[in-house]
């Protein structure tokens, strides 16, 4: 992939939480909960603790899906809509 976010933003990639012990109706996605990524992109003003390959949590509502001329998919928003990091 080689999508580059601009300036305070940031590309994730959703995950697939299947091993953590958190459960999430199916119904989840249908409403503005929050969902699981990778971050794969930072913008150059992207606030500085975020990290490539941190697994962090954003609002579904927060950015915009995008699909790529490779059909990939990111997800792109503000690096202040990240709600928090993922910790084993």
């Amino acid at each position: 992939m080689s999508f580059k976010p601009f300036f305070g933003r940031v590309s994730l990639e959703r995950d697939k939480l299947k091993t953590v012990a958190i459960l999430v109706p199916v119904n989840a996605e249908k409403r503005n909960a929050p969902t699981w990524g990778t971050v794969v992109g930072l913008g150059e003003t992207a606030d500085k603790s975020i990290k490539i390959g941190q697994k962090v949590a954003f609002g579904i509502h927060a950015g915009t899906w995008l699909v790529l001329p490779d059909k990939s998919e990111v997800f792109v928003c503000q690096d202040e809509d990240l709600l928090g990091e993922w910790r084993a």
